[in-house]
């Protein structure tokens, strides 16, 4: 797994194994550095993550990446452990978390879409819990969510027929 791990984060930045960074270093030492060349649509590109004193740096080509979220989609890449596997096996939810960490690599809107889909969930839930809540309030919190599940299922259906192909 370790090899995995270190292809893993130098795709996109961070573990799928690991929360914290520090956490990824070897024992005994607060940094590390992984380096590699990426093949990707015929060009070669050289990475470079490394971390130090609580600083994330990469590198590609030689040049600075200052955005690790833009950074994300330049080498859009999933992996998991032999747990977080069988998780894609116990229902539509957890296949729709696996969907969703692919798109957010590569659509940095598509977050900001579910970031603002699971804020209006919360509040309309938060109201819903109250027992006093307006019937308007909650008709707005229900259109908003409408509108959002429906933007956020043609994103899905998008990227799933961008990835498809056919015999």
């Amino acid at each position: 797994t370790n090899l995995l791990e270190a292809v893993s984060c130098l795709l996109t930045s961070q573990s799928f194994l690991e929360t914290k960074a520090e956490n990824l270093a070897q024992f005994d030492k607060s940094y590390f550095y992984i380096k590699g060349r990426i093949i990707k649509d015929n060009s070669i590109y050289d990475a470079v993550l490394s971390y130090d004193k609580g600083i994330k740096r990469v590198l590609v080509n030689s040049k600075a990446i200052t955005k690790l979220s833009v950074y994300k989609g330049y080498f859009p890449c999933i992996a998991f452990s032999s747990s977080q596997a069988d998780e894609f096996f116990r229902g539509p939810v957890y296949r729709r978390r696996v969907l969703d960490r692919l798109i957010m690599q590569v659509n940095e809107e598509y977050t900001g879409l579910l970031k603002d889909y699971y804020k209006t969930l919360k509040n309309r839930n938060i109201m819903l819990k109250a027992h006093n809540f307006k019937t308007s309030l909650f008709s707005q919190y229900t259109d908003a969510l409408i509108l959002l599940c429906a933007r956020i299922s043609k994103e899905r259906l998008e990227y799933i027929k961008t990835v498809s192909y056919t015999h």
